[in-house]
């Protein structure tokens, strides 16, 4: 079964969050247990030839509104197929988001997908396409419901929430930005008197899952808006438990890590942990607090400044190391 990931974010190619970690190992785990899976992505201004070689395999283009996108399919990869889509003008950019531009950036890459998909008679025949986070939530209506893509109809669709607090939504105005469709079809893409591609790929994905079965249950009652929907459309929902790449997230082997495991724990974290406070110049031997990820209210960040209060409160000397981006409150 050929079955085709369509996300912005792949490791090693380009990674904000956890979203990369997935789709990056997914498809390799599905491979060895017979699929035929790969990977859509925008080819960012990033270094790609460092991840091995790439063909040119397809060039296409289309109107979008008034603006004539043209794009170019290239395909490579280190464990599966990787088709990068060179959009000139949207994403030759040094950063994966937060540009004005974000909205016709996204219907952009997602029309050029399906558009690849239907016009070359040479593109793998993918049987079910499987789409992340609301950057790709508009493909499942444009396949069930867009004249252009009309003999894609039928194809299945999955689609993978992993954070619902981010959902794209857009003023009805630009929903002139995707191909024609049946006027009586644009119900199918608003929530709230907005276009919203969250909801949209929610109400046209023929399923939809969620990082872990927990996630799913607190959808239920708190979906950033979207809770109400989520239950309606839970029959066809599943929660299924992020994994890890045991080849990339192995200690015994890691590159970025100087020291490697070997029989003990207790030696392998002393070891990396002096090797950390000697490149930041911290005391190995007193304790040492880190905090590693996003820093969002879904992470608990807004908390950090009161626990490294509490911290210094009770003890005379502490070491704590904050890393990640996100939200400047």
């Amino acid at each position: 079964m050929k079955i085709l990931h369509i996300s912005y974010e792949c490791y090693p190619f380009a990674k904000v969050g956890g979203m990369a970690d997935v789709v990056g190992a997914l498809p390799k785990y599905q491979n060895e247990l017979g699929a035929e899976a790969a990977v859509a992505m925008p080819r960012y201004g990033m270094d790609w030839d460092r991840h091995g070689e790439w063909t040119e395999v397809f060039h296409g283009s289309f109107y979008m509104d008034w603006e004539n996108i043209h794009y170019t399919v290239y395909r490579g990869g280190p464990d599966f197929d990787v088709f990068s889509f060179d959009i000139p003008g949207k994403f030759d950019r040094p950063q994966i988001y937060s540009y004005d531009d974000d909205l016709s950036r996204s219907i952009a890459f997602q029309r050029s997908v399906i558009h690849w998909l239907r016009y070359d008679v040479m593109a793998p025949a993918f049987k079910i396409l499987h789409c992340h986070d609301h950057h790709t939530g508009l493909i499942p209506f444009m396949v069930a419901n867009c004249l252009e893509f009309e003999s894609m109809q039928g194809t299945p669709t999955v689609f993978t929430i992993h954070n619902a607090a981010y959902q794209g939504a857009f003023s009805r105005d630009s929903m002139n930005l995707l191909p024609e469709f049946p006027a009586d079809r644009a119900g199918l893409i608003e929530w709230g008197r907005v276009a919203n591609p969250l909801a949209s790929a929610l109400k046209c994905a023929w399923h939809f899952t969620t990082v872990s079965e927990g996630y799913l249950r607190e959808l239920f009652d708190d979906g950033h808006g979207l809770e109400s929907l989520i239950r309606t459309e839970g029959a066809k929902a599943s929660g299924i438990l992020n994994g890890i790449d045991a080849d990339v997230w192995n200690p015994a082997n890691d590159p970025y890590l100087p020291e490697h495991m070997k029989r003990s724990v207790d030696v392998f974290k002393r070891k990396n942990k002096a090797n950390i406070c000697k490149g930041l110049s911290l005391n190995p031997e007193l304790p040492l607090y880190v905090f590693i990820g996003r820093l969002a209210y879904e992470k608990g960040a807004d908390m950090l400044p009161s626990i490294v209060g509490d911290f210094a409160e009770h003890f005379d000397d502490i070491q704590c190391i904050i890393l990640g981006s996100g939200d400047g409150k």
